[in-house]
């Protein structure tokens, strides 16, 4: 009998935890509060929502995208590191991503009561992890069309810090936490490139790849838009 992988067993988790958040949901905003990361959880010494708040998902529609994006990424991951590996990937890139949240909320950027959720800081770790360990095997997420994983990365990262950096120099709140992916996807590109064996050469060749390719990867990201079935899943389950 096939055992489950690591990356299978995180996905069961997270069904298994929002199953229960539907069963629950008539106390569901008690429950994001007390179980949720945000820094008034902490001032209230509720150690909990540092592992619990990883869990928990506001939505179907945020359960569904973060599962896909783990299949993909969490696999690529633990078929070349193991499934230790890939765990400890994840653990730490969502703790990462909480580090984050509570930096922006010290500095400011969010308010300190909303509770942070979601599994998205460890996924956005796995995808920096993978970019460096397995640039060049090709997905198709979130298109149709199969892209090597470093230009998805490349994509979502620089994606993610625009909008950050937005929402913090208009002043506007948003419900996705870009705090979080950022924090997340440095501790899993560290990770990644720690374990990859010729560092030096793959971080010059990303770098140069980066600069010389990215307008033509968005130009090219855009015009394939219509196979993007992430945002067409998302516009369903809305």
């Amino acid at each position: 009998m096939k055992k489950f992988s690591g990356t299978e067993a995180l996905i069961v988790i997270l069904l298994v935890v929002f199953i229960l958040e539907i069963l629950f949901s008539s106390n569901i905003k008690q429950i994001f509060h007390t179980f949720g990361l945000s820094l008034k959880a902490l001032e209230e010494e509720k150690w909990w929502v540092i592992i619990t708040s990883i869990f928990l998902h506001a939505s179907p529609e945020h359960l569904v995208l973060n599962i896909i994006a783990l299949f993909f990424f969490g696999n690529a991951v633990e078929e070349k590191l193991g499934t230790r590996k890939m765990l400890a990937i994840f653990f730490l890139s969502a703790l990462g991503g909480e580090l984050a949240v509570i930096s922006a909320s010290l500095l400011g950027f969010q308010p300190y009561d909303i509770p942070t959720i979601g599994a998205s800081g460890g996924i956005f770790g796995l995808m920096g992890a993978a970019m460096l360990v397995k640039p060049f095997e090709f997905i198709i997420y979130p298109y149709l069309v199969p892209l090597p994983i470093f230009i998805i990365a490349i994509f979502y990262t620089i994606s993610n810090i625009s909008l950050f950096l937005y929402h913090i120099a208009t002043g506007t709140q948003t419900d996705i936490s870009y705090a979080a992916h950022l924090g997340g996807v440095l501790v899993g590109m560290y990770i990644g490139f720690k374990e990859n064996k010729d560092k030096r050469a793959l971080l010059i060749f990303l770098i140069f790849l980066t600069l010389i390719l990215f307008p033509v990867i968005l130009s090219f990201l855009m015009s394939i838009e219509k196979f993007n079935y992430i945002a067409k899943l998302t516009e369903v389950i809305r």
